[in-house]
């Protein structure tokens, strides 16, 4: 996709959001609001490891099972159908300051962001879907305390679920994982089951994952004992 212009943000997103809620909960016939994205650095992922893939038990270390997620969407207003995600794993936002090449949207430098084009409107299965990823990488020098990590996410098949029922929070993919570290190369593909906003939850309390710790009261989680997040149950979307 190359060097992206920089974008201004859509602001309205959640309003719109809320709108459409709305409208449903009226019964009214009305336009769709498009491809809303609630814009935050607390979405939850989940990382399963796809099958027919041969996992050392010393990759498995250095292979992420989940994490926060930086997700957002940016429009240029003065561009018909311009809107763009961006997302950014924390295991690349934690060491970008080791890495020389940090991330200066003014410029158009996005390192440790992946980013690419948004549809204006979700199809017929209330899903938005994305092309044109780049990738999204960090190249960390050692510290005190961490060794140096070269590590990289190429995202595809990104979706995004988009029902007025549940705006722009739940997000599924596939990602293929790189990461560098003492010496040791691990590869992996991936797959995503990501849902805002990130809950931590107990496996052993079963209403952690629940409308009372702010999880929509439609979406079918659970709560994962390896990450202890609530994550999706299912492939995105994932509706009870």
């Amino acid at each position: 996709m190359g060097t992206k212009k920089v974008m201004i943000k859509n602001i309205v997103s959640t309003v719109t959001a809320l709108a459409g809620m709305s409208l449903l909960l009226t019964g009214c016939d009305q336009p769709s609001a498009g491809c809303i994205v609630q814009d935050s650095t607390s979405w939850y992922a989940r990382y399963d490891v796809k099958e027919g893939q041969t996992i050392s038990e010393a990759c498995a270390a250095l292979i992420p099972k989940g994490e926060t997620v930086g997700v957002f969407k940016y429009v240029d207003p003065e561009v018909e159908n311009s809107a763009v995600l961006a997302l950014r794993p924390n295991t690349l936002a934690l060491r970008s300051r080791e890495d020389p090449t940090v991330n200066v949207p003014a410029n158009g430098v996005y390192p440790q962001t992946a980013i690419a084009n948004l549809a204006a409107e979700p199809d017929g299965d209330d899903l938005c879907g994305t092309t044109e990823w780049t990738t999204a990488s960090v190249d960390a020098a050692a510290t005190a305390t961490l060794p140096a990590v070269q590590a990289s996410y190429t995202y595809s098949n990104v979706r995004v679920v988009a029902r007025p029922d549940a705006p722009g929070t739940q997000m599924g993919g596939d990602i293929a994982f790189s990461r560098t570290q003492n010496g040791l190369t691990c590869t992996a593909n991936l797959t995503m089951r990501a849902i805002w906003p990130a809950v931590p939850c107990d496996p052993a309390d079963p209403d952690s994952c629940g409308p009372t710790h702010n999880v929509n009261p439609i979406f079918d989680v659970v709560c994962d004992p390896v990450v202890n997040f609530c994550v999706p149950r299912k492939e995105v979307p994932s509706f009870k």
